[in-house]
């Protein structure tokens, strides 16, 4: 089995500090545009332009948990797409962050959060058992979302 690298912070975090842009605007983390697309999904035009605005990951998310009109099977159909398009512009235009990622290999990508069983695998970096997945008590959607990102950034570079 590959290797488990387990992360929280740093640069496969939503919150890390990454410059890219997708669909003319401009962001400074993947955070900030997974809310401001949740906020145009719901078609919350106003919440999506205050997400813009902010220069803050925090802000972003409180108001991403604000977003009007909001529907939960509606963002469980459109979220992983959402964040897959995010991650991968940010890894994409970004090449010191492209390369960190790369250097990963094929170890297995896991957002040690013991808060988020959705994004994360519900288990904190020092827990032990989170460097089995079997143990994990979440989805790691994000993880598995740079695990693919990664495979895609590996046949563009060898392309």
């Amino acid at each position: 089995m590959p290797a488990v690298l387990l992360f929280m912070k740093g640069p496969f975090s939503q919150f890390h500090p990454s410059h890219f842009t997708l669909g003319g605007h401009a962001y400074i983390c993947a955070e900030q545009y997974m809310h401001e697309q949740k906020a145009r999904l719901f078609g919350d035009v106003a919440m999506a332009e205050r997400i813009l605005k902010s220069d803050s990951p925090h802000e972003h998310k409180l108001m991403g948990g604000r977003v009007s009109g909001f529907d939960q099977e509606k963002w469980d159909a459109n979220k992983v797409r959402i964040v897959t398009d995010g991650t991968r512009a940010k890894f994409s235009q970004n090449p010191g962050l492209r390369r960190r990622l790369l250097d990963t290999g094929d170890a297995i990508l896991a957002e040690a959060n013991p808060k988020d069983y959705i994004w994360g695998i519900g288990l904190s970096e020092d827990d032990p058992a989170a460097l089995d997945p079997a143990n994990w008590q979440g989805e790691n959607l994000l993880g598995r979302i740079l695990m693919a990102v990664r495979i895609d950034l590996t046949s563009t570079s060898s392309a």
